[in-house]
């Protein structure tokens, strides 16, 4: 009888302990959960402003193609007026 009482309060510790486990690995996946969505969070974010500063920079090119074509085309308005062209 004496057995089956040990046997029985070895069992409830370890039930216990094993939840006690459980808890613990379940709170540390909560966690892990919340982090990964930050980073995912973190990650779009910066793809955003990836795209935006390719963007920017496309744009910024153009603008300055423009203003070359613009001093060029006036480089030779002047150079066909001082000439006579």
């Amino acid at each position: 009888m004496r057995k089956n009482a040990e046997i029985l309060r070895l069992y409830e510790q370890l039930k216990s302990q094993g939840s006690s486990v459980i808890r613990k690995k379940d709170e540390q996946m909560r966690i892990k959960d919340r982090q990964i969505a930050e980073k995912d969070k973190q990650l779009d974010q910066q793809q955003q402003l990836t795209l935006q500063a390719m963007k920017d920079q496309e744009n910024l090119k153009l603008e300055l193609d423009q203003a070359k074509e613009e001093v060029q085309s006036t480089k030779k308005g002047f150079f066909a007026r001082l000439f006579g062209g």
